[in-house]
């Protein structure tokens, strides 16, 4: 069964905060430093982002 979409409505003041295992911490890593419209802040930096 297929899952719903959901629709969010988006500005470019939006941020994303993803968290994730060191398992997968190399994958997600080189895809966002592969794809420019995403910058990569470590957590232990977002202090007075």
């Amino acid at each position: 069964m297929p899952r719903p979409k959901i629709e969010i409505e988006q500005t470019l003041a939006d941020r994303i905060m993803i968290l994730f295992g060191s398992g997968h911490l190399a994958i997600l890593k080189q895809q966002l430093e592969a794809t420019p419209e995403y910058e990569l802040v470590k957590f232990g930096d977002l202090e007075g982002y």
